[in-house]
């Protein structure tokens, strides 16, 4: 392993050649010094007679490095997925007699039983018809499966056997809800380990490692630095800017965990601050030591569990090292370009000098844990006083952080659908700023059809559409693709706090600030 581009390769050894490594989603990190993570991409070899994955990285920091790979999604993108145009009938009328194998299935988080329940027939081999609820389980997220074949069985572990007709006929008056045959779109399927909306709990997996790319050795040393002519790390680089730099590639990169001098205050952690975060350790801002808020013990991130079958799937949930560290301390970084961590007194000071009357987060889930963080900065400034200095709207700034719910876009609408969304959003008036958070790397399906794959393909809409209209995107894909599996809520690979949303509001705050506090191409300091 040398300085600069490494690449990890990855092969399928067990049968054919095959053409379709496209279809697989493979997660991969490279954890050290730095950190860097993501999608593996396909690749064709020079004949074009098979195909292969690779991962490159750019490594610059001397140290030990780990290499790991896990399966995530077949068919993850699965665009043509419309979940709206289902084929779904509310009532009691099942044609139950028409087919002499049922099965009753109880799945995990069927928010949506009608719609979870389709997809997951359409996803399960000989399932003809299904309704919802099951007639077995007095629970409801749960689905009746219907097969021709007298011999089928639903692949999962909470199924109830064979239901006498006097039963069905009986039950189905009472139960049933909603009911339909498979769709006919392509579906896609999830490999991995984690939280799945229909499988989590009956998983797949008999150990954690089960859905791991295997490789012999995955441990390397990096011994020689990148020269000091090439390297990010030890130049002195220009502020990040929105438009240039943004879109650029970057990496976490670790640093060596402060001493008492560099953070005389011991890491402030609370659960009873804010509602969304109650059930988490949140590290508290330190207002004259603004790096300091980069620290994390980790190991007490996520973990807890507060809604009903996340504990059935602890066992069943990887452990990274990260996941083991007491004393985090990292950054993301750019290779371009530097982002500044602003006090509390330099806030205020931008937010007198740009006339910001609010600022605010927009949309949901994603954007409340987001919205924990931004809060805490805020509590400690003051926003301009319009009133009192009787100065116009149009010479104010008002500055929204968005996600525009994108996890719920995916969940239960087509991309012709999001993408109408995005073309009606009214473009920022002229004294808005209007930013939006990326939507994360997601590396479970806890709702149908948010998966990673699905998630570049609404970022990519996202930036097509909403940045001509003036709309400002903030990278957190890419960001968040390092903690999905270690800082996610419920460890549900999904809801991702700590390092990633830390770094959101600092990139929010860098572009809102940096060039209200520049001098003269000096220092912001």
């Amino acid at each position: 392993v040398k300085p600069g581009r490494n690449v990890v390769h990855i092969f399928d050894i067990n049968g054919p050649d095959r053409l379709d490594c496209h279809l697989l989603t493979i997660w991969v990190r490279v954890n050290g010094p730095e950190i860097f993570a993501g999608s593996a991409e396909s690749v064709l070899d020079d004949n074009k007679q098979k195909c292969h994955w690779e991962f490159s990285f750019n490594l610059q920091v001397v140290g030990e490095y780990e290499v790991d790979a896990k399966l995530l999604n077949w068919n993850g993108a699965a665009i043509e997925n419309d979940p709206n145009n289902m084929p779904i009938h509310l009532g009691n009328d099942v044609p139950w007699e028409k087919y002499p194998n049922h099965v009753s299935v109880l799945g995990f988080k069927l928010y949506d039983p009608p719609h979870s329940c389709c997809e997951a027939c359409s996803r399960t081999k000989g399932c003809v018809y299904w309704s919802a609820p099951a007639l077995h389980f007095d629970h409801g997220w749960s689905c009746e499966f219907y097969f021709n074949d007298t011999d089928a069985t639903a692949p999962y572990k909470h199924y109830s056997p064979k239901i006498k007709k006097e039963y069905v006929k009986k039950e189905l008056r009472h139960k049933t809800k909603a009911h339909g045959p498979p769709h006919s779109k392509a579906t896609s399927y999830y490999m991995g380990c984690g939280w799945n909306f229909f499988l989590t709990g009956v998983s797949q997996c008999e150990h954690p490692l089960d859905d791991a790319v295997y490789t012999k050795e995955n441990k390397f040393m990096l011994t020689e630095p990148l020269s000091v002519e090439t390297s990010s790390i030890q130049k002195r680089l220009p502020l990040c800017d929105l438009d240039q730099h943004e879109s650029l590639d970057g990496r976490w990169v670790r640093e060596q965990y402060p001493d008492e001098a560099t953070c005389p205050r011991e890491m402030d952690t609370r659960k009873d601050i804010y509602s969304r975060l109650k059930h988490h350790d949140l590290l508290m801002f330190q207002s004259d030591n603004p790096h300091c808020w980069f620290r994390d013990d980790m190991t007490t991130l996520g973990t807890r569990c507060f809604v009903d079958g996340c504990g059935t799937n602890k066992k069943m949930v990887w452990k990274s090292s990260i996941v083991k560290d007491h004393e985090w301390y990292g950054m993301w970084k750019n290779y371009a370009c530097d982002y500044v961590e602003l006090t509390n007194a330099e806030l205020q000071q931008c937010f007198d000098n740009r006339k910001i009357v609010s600022m605010q987060t927009h949309g949901t889930s994603v954007a409340g844990y987001i919205n924990e963080y931004l809060q805490q900065r805020l509590s400690h400034v003051k926003f301009f006083d319009a009133e009192a200095t009787d100065t116009p709207k149009e010479h104010t700034l008002n500055v929204t952080l968005d996600t525009f719910s994108s996890p719920h876009l995916m969940w239960h609408n087509s991309s012709e659908e999001w993408k109408r969304e995005f073309e009606e959003q009214p473009s920022p008036l002229p004294w808005e700023e209007h930013y939006y958070a990326e939507t994360m790397y997601f590396v479970s399906e806890r709702e149908p059809f948010c998966t990673a794959p699905r998630a570049q393909v609404i970022n990519r809409d996202m930036e097509e559409i909403l940045i001509p209209k003036g709309f400002k995107k903030l990278n957190a894909f890419e960001m968040s693709s390092a903690f999905s599996y270690d800082s996610a809520t419920q460890m549900d690979g999904m809801h991702i706090i700590g390092p990633p949303l830390r770094m959101i509001i600092t990139k929010l705050f860098h572009y809102v600030c940096h060039d209200h506090l520049y001098r003269s191409g000096a220092d912001v300091y």
